[in-house]
């Protein structure tokens, strides 16, 4: 017996270094690993999924099986790279819009969340806080 899920919006990736891994995976979960679908499909789905400048990766190549692979293969080598995520997530946080009005609370949320954010990406990522945490909240604060 099966339950009946609700449909599945995927979020777009549109080259964001720092949302890659959360695009595959996400991806990943639900049309690449899915043996019932066919790899031209799965190649529809991923194309619908792009925007640019990351659709531009994969422009070109014609919608067959084969070249699915090939599209997960450029874009892998493009934007699946462990180090340009990490610098790309430190690089969001010392770029943050910075609040000086402690009164502005949802400002202040909507900072806290983003700091927390990424700091769980880099957690995620293996990186421990203490190799970027020296630099990153003085700049914050």
């Amino acid at each position: 017996m099966k339950a009946k899920l609700p449909k599945l919006e995927l979020k777009k990736f549109a080259g964001n270094v720092a949302q890659w891994q959360e695009f595959w995976d996400a991806f990943k979960s639900a049309i690449h690993n899915d043996k019932e679908l066919a790899n031209v499909d799965k190649f529809k789905y991923l194309r619908s999924l792009l925007e640019e400048p990351a659709r531009s990766v994969i422009a070109g190549l014609p919608l067959t099986d084969a070249d699915y692979i090939t599209a997960i293969d450029l874009l892998e080598k493009r934007y699946a790279k462990p180090s340009i995520i990490k610098r790309a997530h430190i690089n969001e946080l010392l770029n943050l819009t910075p609040v000086y009005n402690e009164r502005n609370v949802v400002r202040l949320r909507a900072l806290h969340d983003k700091i927390e954010s990424h700091f769980r990406s880099l957690d995620a990522l293996g990186i421990a806080e203490e190799c970027y945490s020296s630099i990153v909240v003085p700049v914050l604060m």
